[in-house]
């Protein structure tokens, strides 16, 4: 809530006193007008909406510091011990276990980089730029040659209708990437099955549906899905950052939509945003 200060007494000093206690703005009674309590509620807005901003960035430190903690030091330890163990085996002529542990090493040099990716996409994921009409079948096609290897290594079909061209960015092939990699990704089916539509809205708004066959979402957890590193699944059966998602609600935003799932668990999940129509 913005509070702006009146009184027809003071000067900056009691201004600045009454921003401390949380004024959004002050107006002298002899300078009331239209125009000044208009560009006072404007100032108003804009300071709530940056103080808002920057708490949210506030806590997304708070959470970049446990992540660098845990999720950046765990495989730094596991490359420090599997170095040491060769190093050992080396010494001691074990050629065939030090070639083991090579192994595991590359593993875990592997996921840190993945994880480095990951981070670098989602604190870019916020970065202004113009928009412009980009076809969404396009965006699509894109998508799949970036995932050529994954899709064939699972047998995976990826089918779509007739797409819209949006109000758009390059970014939307980061957005389609993690969806369809997602839906190829969490599937024990032996052909995973994604499949792209869209509907149009109301106001030149198209809603973009991304359905999958995979192994679904609890209900309980949909909201929590979007939220950075947060993981329905350790790190083992599904290799993952637990920022692919966060990723894409950030690249949604920044387009002016939305983006939720529907889910069933064991029976896919269908995953929801909105862009505006480019045309």
């Amino acid at each position: 809530m913005a509070i702006i200060m009146i009184t027809g007494q003071g000067d900056e000093a009691i201004a600045t006193e009454a921003m401390k206690h949380g004024a959004s703005d002050y107006i002298r009674k002899t300078q009331i007008s239209a125009e000044s309590i208009g560009r006072s509620i404007e100032n108003a807005v804009e300071r709530a909406t940056l103080l808002r901003a920057v708490g949210q960035q506030r806590e997304e430190m708070e959470v970049f510091g446990q992540v660098l903690v845990h999720d950046l030091k765990g495989p730094i330890h596991s490359l420090l011990g599997f170095a040491g163990l060769i190093e050992k085996s080396i010494e001691e002529g074990k050629g065939q276990e030090a070639v083991t542990y090579c192994s595991a090493l590359v593993r875990s040099a592997t996921r840190l980089s993945s994880l480095i990716d990951a981070l670098h996409q989602y604190t870019t994921a916020e970065a202004r730029v113009a928009l412009q009409p980009l076809e969404m079948r396009q965006v699509i096609l894109d998508t799949l040659i970036n995932l050529e290897d994954v899709i064939r290594q699972r047998g995976a079909r990826v089918t779509y209708g007739e797409l819209p061209a949006v109000s758009g960015t390059p970014q939307l092939v980061q957005l389609m990437q993690n969806l369809i990699g997602n839906g190829i990704k969490y599937c024990e089916a032996e052909t995973p099955l994604v499949h792209i539509s869209a509907e149009l809205q109301e106001d030149n708004v198209w809603l973009f549906l991304v359905e999958d066959n995979g192994i679904g979402i609890p209900e309980k957890y949909a909201q929590q899905v979007f939220e950075p590193f947060h993981r329905l699944h350790g790190v083992g059966k599904y290799e993952g950052t637990g920022l692919g998602l966060a990723t894409c609600r950030k690249i949604v935003e920044r387009h002016g939509g939305t983006i939720s799932c529907a889910p069933k668990e064991g029976q896919g999940t269908t995953f929801r945003f909105t862009l505006r129509g480019g045309n």
